[in-house]
């Protein structure tokens, strides 16, 4: 991203997203299939849930799954 700031580029799209893009404007039914697959693989925090925890409580850290994993490493550097 400093590149963007040095260089100010006309656009900025990673092909993740551009994918995302075409896919969305060719079939939309299968690209909100997809994003709200991709929401239901990461889980909810505890705070999420409306639950209290003691601070720095293990109980309060949700491992993630192997999917959310992977999808997390296809999506790096733009949500995580």
């Amino acid at each position: 991203m400093a590149q963007a700031c040095i260089f100010k580029p006309v656009r900025i799209a990673t092909r993740l997203g551009i994918a995302g893009q075409v896919l969305h404007a060719l079939m939309p039914c299968i690209a909100q299939i997809a994003m709200n697959t991709i929401f239901r693989r990461f889980a909810d925090s505890s705070a999420a849930k409306g639950e209290k925890g003691e601070k720095g409580s293990k109980d309060e850290k949700v491992r993630p799954s192997p999917e959310a994993l992977a999808m997390q490493q296809m999506m790096r550097g733009i949500h995580f």
